[in-house]
């Protein structure tokens, strides 16, 4: 708690004024590595990142996280002080996103079943790309209609990238699927809040250019956990 509230912190407040907040985060991040080790029954067992495919579900799914809720935040802030929308209307920009994502969370499931995780994950990050590269080119002039629907391939790629869970799960041993399964959820949501703090720092100086920046941040993590995400099995084991 006290490594991940600093370095929250740190993250909102940015420059020099942070480094002290910082030193706590990495502080208190190495004592609890040493702590842990050191337990007979640890709260997070280390030797789990000895595993390739928790490793790779870790940084996949910590990147989807940065880009689905960074996105959100960031286009959120974009719809309402640079194109002057409500609350409300910025929220309706979200709904042809974010309404796909129940149907595609199910059909990434039935083709991981089919053909593994491995597919429907580096299909959703590839996806998920592409469409991050495609929303540079909104801006105020866009019309509304393009800006939403450019939104959906980024739920199609967090939809499709769903099967991470499973994945883990099935690469370490049957007592250890829970504690593999809250690692990965706990991972993926402090992804993303450090990402709403990074990009909020960001826009608080220029809305539409942080956009931007955090559009090429999202998608570069993308594009090198899609290509990690190529070591995962083909297919489930039995």
């Amino acid at each position: 708690m006290a490594a991940l509230g600093a370095l929250t912190f740190a993250a909102i407040e940015g420059g020099t004024e942070a480094w002290w907040a910082l030193g706590i985060a990495v502080a208190s991040f190495a004592a609890f590595l040493l702590i842990e080790a050191r337990r007979r029954h640890p709260m997070v067992p280390l030797g789990l990142f000895r595993n390739t495919t928790v490793v790779v579900a870790v940084a996949a799914g910590s990147a989807n996280s940065v880009a689905f809720y960074g996105m959100v935040f960031v286009f959120g802030l974009f719809f309402q002080q640079v194109l002057g929308l409500s609350a409300l209307g910025a929220g309706l920009m979200f709904l042809p996103m974010t309404g796909l994502l129940a149907g595609v969370n199910i059909l990434s499931a039935r083709v991981a079943a089919r053909y593994g995780a491995r597919l429907p994950i580096v299909l959703g990050q590839a996806v998920a790309v592409a469409g991050l590269l495609g929303l540079l080119t909104v801006d105020a002039h866009s019309s509304r209609t393009a800006q939403a629907l450019l939104l959906v391939p980024l739920a199609l790629g967090a939809g499709f990238s769903s099967p991470l869970i499973a994945a883990m799960m099935d690469a370490v041993p049957a007592e250890r699927a829970g504690t593999a399964a809250g690692l990965l959820n706990a991972i993926r949501q402090t992804a993303g809040a450090l990402a709403i703090a990074v990009f909020g720092s960001l826009a608080a100086r220029d809305t539409a250019a942080a956009m931007r920046t955090s559009l090429l941040i999202s998608a570069g993590l993308l594009m090198v956990t899609a290509l990690v995400s190529l070591r995962l099995p083909r297919r489930r084991n039995r």
